[in-house]
């Protein structure tokens, strides 16, 4: 994907504040949750428990999130039979890698 005016550069824009509440957000609130990754081409998509707090964990995040990586796109997904909120994250090229190097691992540390 080349990059166009309407693509952002792949460039985090995270504050020192939010770099020091990005650990707590994602180890309390999602944590917990945390049921896997998995690996797309353009992206990367976490499952986590089908509950409410899942949910709101997950829309949390990404309301977090979208403010310093505006090159990404979020997609949260709740589907019959509610066993499983996903959070899908996709974008140019880079975005798959820095989710899988910078949250997977907190996620999965806060499991073990």
């Amino acid at each position: 994907m080349s990059e166009t005016e309407s693509d952002p550069p792949i460039a985090c824009e995270m504050t020192a504040e939010m770099a020091a509440d990005r650990p707590g957000l994602v180890h309390d609130a999602l944590a917990d949750a945390y049921a896997g990754a998995e690996e797309h081409e353009d992206g990367v998509t976490l499952r986590f428990e089908g509950t409410e707090a899942a949910l709101e964990a997950a829309a949390t995040f990404v309301v977090h999130e979208h403010q310093c990586c505006a090159f990404a796109d979020y997609r949260i997904e709740v589907s019959p039979p509610y066993e499983t909120t996903s959070l899908t994250i996709t974008g140019p090229e880079g975005v798959k890698q820095m989710f899988l190097d910078g949250m997977v691992p907190l996620l999965e540390s806060a499991t073990e």
